[in-house]
């Protein structure tokens, strides 16, 4: 089977991570970044600087001469909603694939033609799953983010700090959350901006997944605080490549938290300020019983929720 994967070269790595997925499972796959596309890319850049949609033409011929030279019988297009319409009416053109959407943020009934471009869509988030099958978008489904087990995987031996790491930028909910926690914090981000008198300590600045798996296998738990802009009921990748690591993670209690993880015995499941910070004062009393349960999580994480898993849930 040949597969095509669509998608924006980001930090997130997202089409990196499926076309792993695609190595792992035998299947022949091609990756078009339609912001980086290798040498071509510096064409695209110069069209770019004289007129954005001279640039985006170029981009949906390359698209279509890979289409006709790679010959796709799968396309799948990460970050649905994300790629640009010409790359929708470029693949249509193509007319030989099975097209599956992958979203990983909000979205309203103006893509509609991108949903309905799609055999099959799927959403990280329930809460979008049923928006879109409000909208009659039948073909909709759940299917969550996963980890790559080529970056994030078991450390045999691992030492680890008695460090709590919590990685992204901030957001309102974010900072009302770290003001609040009494226990300090280890936060990486470039827009982090604490006052003097903080509890925590900050590495500001942007880290590579590499970094981040090494954070990962190093820190002795990671706190979940989700993005409000793009996530109601979902979970991140960061909720599946901590425990994966096997650090504990200490997640906000959303919706489908528990498709994935029982809570106490896979995972710590905050409901509030106040429980957080219980929480984080408890794991150095009791370090044993968390330490239990991040095994228990790894364990759970790694013989379920890779990108392999998902990659079969799709195909």
């Amino acid at each position: 089977m040949n597969i095509l994967i669509i998608g924006k070269d980001t930090q997130l790595l997202w089409p990196q991570h499926v076309k792993d997925a695609c190595d792992n499972l035998g299947h022949k796959n091609k990756l078009f970044l339609f912001n980086n596309l290798g040498i071509a890319d510096t064409v695209r850049s110069f069209a770019k600087k004289i007129s954005p949609a001279l640039s985006e033409k170029f981009v949906a011929r390359q698209l279509k001469k890979s289409l006709e030279k790679f010959k796709p019988d799968v396309v799948i297009l990460i970050s649905a909603f994300f790629i640009p319409e010409s790359l929708y009416e470029a693949v249509l053109d193509y007319k030989k694939a099975l097209i599956i959407g992958w979203s990983g943020d909000g979205f309203d009934k103006t893509v509609e033609s991108k949903a309905q471009a799609c055999n099959k869509l799927y959403c990280t988030d329930s809460f979008f799953v049923e928006r879109a099958l409000s909208y009659d978008w039948a073909q909709t489904s759940y299917l969550p983010l996963a980890f790559n087990e080529k970056i994030f995987y078991k450390l045999p031996n691992n030492i680890r700090n008695n460090e709590i790491v919590f990685i992204g930028n901030p957001d309102k909910n974010r900072t009302n959350i770290v003001d609040n926690i009494k226990t300090p914090l280890s936060l990486v981000g470039p827009k982090w901006n604490l006052p003097n008198n903080t509890v925590h300590s900050v590495i500001k600045k942007s880290i590579s997944i590499n970094e981040v798996a090494r954070l990962y296998h190093n820190s002795f738990g990671v706190l979940n605080i989700k993005q409000e802009s793009n996530v109601v009921n979902g979970l991140n990748m960061r909720s599946f490549e901590a425990p994966a690591c096997g650090a504990l993670l200490i997640h906000d209690n959303v919706k489908d938290l528990k498709r994935h993880y029982i809570s106490s015995e896979e995972v710590v499941v905050y409901d509030s300020i106040s429980n957080l910070n219980d929480i984080l004062s408890e794991i150095y009393i009791d370090t044993k019983k968390y330490e239990k349960i991040a095994r228990q999580g790894q364990e759970r994480c790694l013989s379920e929720h890779t990108y392999t898993h998902r990659l079969k849930n799709i195909l």
